[in-house]
């Protein structure tokens, strides 16, 4: 059985290389379809092909709109993607090849060369396959559980390491690895394997490492960091960042403790830490905090060999339980540095304090960032002191009780003594009166130059 079809200007096609026998023409000649063979396909328009295992499609026009999807094991020579056309592949297709603006892509025996997408198109690599030097653009996206080397994330793109989704199914790979990537305005996530060398830039850029899987190996970064012009670096809970060299250049790392590891706190080791007006946050995973008990509270230790630069910490603490982040420099720390403190709120016992900050020598310079360089906990205020000893403590500074207290004992004082000021004024009236013939007496009391 076979069905010739005309597709004129606008006209969609929807159909698998397992169809009934169809040709016809469109505005490039004549195409078909036939025993699991698509030749001279234009898809457009919400038009699609699904080239099945060990099928083949030739000469496929992909414009906008269109989407030509390559099972594994499939075969795709001579695609001609065009600007809103989608490609959706993985690296366990037989071969899929064509040009692009590097001159020609391939994906051949496991190997993924040169590969650009953009408009939606998706890219996956599979376990003990590779992508060399693929281009993610405009919403793209690229799942790998396999190795990639070069590629670039860009324009709101996503990729993923070591997680794909795939027909309804999640997988997870600690072997999956990626070597030397540039985010510019798109998104990196690392859910397993190892990332080694990367950077991230733009207002947009995003590189999120996730807390570890069940049964799995904690992500690990490896080598160079480095984070600039506006972007955003995450880590969530103990991942493995000790071979790392972080630099933060005018951009944000939020550390997020993982508070479902119950009395245990978050412990992250770095290589070297490089800042230059750039903040590290410290905080809770983003959740509601009323299902969380507060014996749940999990704070985080930063340890890292250097430090340099200039730039925030922003650090929590519970001075009432002797509990804070902390921030632990084993060598030398040079440059400025502000640590901003929020406090549970909890009142401490009086004469506390807490170590927030210790290196190992230099001359790096740390203060209370926060408004007037004290916090209000409970009763006083206080302030980041130097140790003397390359440590610094958030310690109690009695020469300054907080404003909620000053109210307080405002309003505890008032009564006494409106009722002495009263009871005065009874007593001069008693006292006025001793002696004094009531018909004919009055009584005056003079209070500045006003007679009453």
């Amino acid at each position: 059985m076979h069905l010739r079809v005309d597709q004129k200007a606008g006209g969609a096609i929807k159909t698998t290389t397992r169809a009934m026998e169809v040709f016809g023409t469109n505005r490039l000649g004549q195409f078909d379809i036939k025993n699991g063979i698509a030749n001279n396909m234009l898809l457009e328009n919400g038009g699609s092909l699904r080239v099945e295992e060990n099928d083949f499609a030739y000469n496929t026009t992909v414009d906008s709109g269109g989407l030509l999807e390559v099972m594994d094991g499939g075969t795709v020579t001579g695609v001609d993607k065009k600007a809103g056309g989608k490609l959706i592949v993985s690296t366990n297709a037989l071969e899929v090849s064509g040009p692009n603006s590097k001159g020609q892509f391939s994906i051949k025996d496991g190997v993924s060369k040169n590969y650009e997408l953009d408009d939606g198109s998706g890219l996956i690599v599979m376990e003990d396959t590779q992508a060399i030097d693929t281009i993610l653009d405009k919403h793209a996206t690229m799942q790998s559980l396999g190795k990639d080397t070069g590629t670039k994330v860009q324009a709101n793109a996503v990729y993923d390491l070591g997680r794909s989704y795939q027909n309804g199914s999640i997988t997870y790979s600690s072997k999956a690895i990626s070597e030397n990537m540039v985010i510019n305005n798109g998104r990196a996530n690392v859910w397993a394997g190892t990332m080694v060398n990367v950077s991230v830039r733009g207002n947009d850029g995003i590189l999120e490492v996730m807390k570890p899987q069940i049964n799995y190996t904690p992500a690990m970064l490896v080598g160079k960091v480095v984070v600039s012009e506006g972007a955003s670096f995450r880590t969530h809970g103990a991942v493995d960042t000790s071979k790392a060299d972080v630099s933060l250049e005018n951009s944000v790392w939020t550390i997020i403790a993982d508070i479902t590891t119950t009395n245990q706190n978050t412990l992250l080791n770095l290589a070297n830490l490089a800042m230059s007006d750039a903040n590290v946050i410290m905080m809770d995973e983003p959740v509601t905090r009323s299902s969380v008990t507060a014996s749940a509270e999990n704070f985080i230790t930063l340890t890292t060999n250097t430090l340099s630069g200039n730039g925030n910490f922003y650090m929590r603490t519970d001075m009432a339980n002797h509990q804070s982040d902390q921030l632990n420099v084993t060598g030398q720390a040079t440059g400025d540095f502000k640590i901003f403190v929020t406090d549970t709120g909890a009142s401490p016992a009086a004469g506390d304090s807490l170590t927030l900050v210790t290196t190992g020598g230099g001359d790096a310079a740390f203060t209370l960032g926060n408004a007037g360089g004290v916090v209000d906990i409970g009763t006083y205020e206080y302030t980041l002191l130097d140790n003397g000893n390359h440590s610094w403590s958030l310690a109690e500074n009695r020469a300054q009780i907080t404003p909620s207290t000053t109210d307080v004992l405002n309003m505890a004082a008032a009564q006494p003594l409106v009722f002495d000021a009263e009871l005065d004024t009874v007593r001069e009236r008693l006292g006025s009166v001793k002696g004094v013939n009531y018909d004919t007496a009055m009584w005056s009391s003079a209070i500045n130059t006003r007679t009453t």
